[in-house]
């Protein structure tokens, strides 16, 4: 009598456990997305040239692995895949211009890519639903154009991870798109 009551609390036991099971894991099989696909915020291996995206304005940069790509208008934008959906808690962002951006007196005087361009740092804190966020923009000019390369992370950072910069400085520029 005791050993068939003790059973059917198993059985009650694994039938929870796999109702939970069921309900947890829905989600992901569901999902376009599979969670061993999704990208990292801070792309954990170097650039490879096989990943590289051309905008059709000329400009082009190495894409993380596991990543989206969107062409909008002059800009493109680079961002890890996500299981859900929901905001980019990373990505790169590249645009092209013919104005110089209006934000540049604020920003600090850097070399980029071998020239001269301007470094600005934002930095948003986190609030009770809003992640920190972080954007480090590199404004540079060439060929009468301005280019402007940015990287966001949803964190609070002080410098930009080494394996970000190694993505941002893969920008190439062209002439003439």
């Amino acid at each position: 009598m005791v050993m068939g009551k003790r059973c059917q609390e198993l059985v009650v036991v694994l039938m929870i456990l796999i109702l939970l099971m069921a309900l947890l894991g829905l989600p992901f099989l569901a999902s376009d997305i599979q969670p061993w696909e999704a990208g990292r915020a801070i792309p954990a291996e170097a650039p490879s040239e096989d990943r590289r995206v051309h905008h059709e304005m000329g400009f082009s940069i190495v894409a993380p692995p596991n990543g989206t790509t969107r062409h909008l208008g002059g800009m493109l934008h680079l961002t890890p895949k996500q299981v859900f959906d929901g905001r980019s808690r990373a990505g790169i962002v590249v645009s092209q211009s013919s104005e110089q951006p209006s934000d540049l007196p604020p920003a600090q005087s850097v070399k980029f890519l071998g020239r001269p361009a301007y470094l600005k740092i934002d930095r948003r804190p986190s609030t009770f639903d809003d992640p920190a966020l972080t954007t480090w923009t590199y404004s540079l000019q060439q060929d009468g154009q301005w280019f402007e390369i940015s990287y966001f992370i949803a964190q609070s950072h002080e410098q930009i991870p080494e394996m970000a910069l190694q993505y941002l400085e893969t920008l190439k520029v062209t002439a003439e798109p």
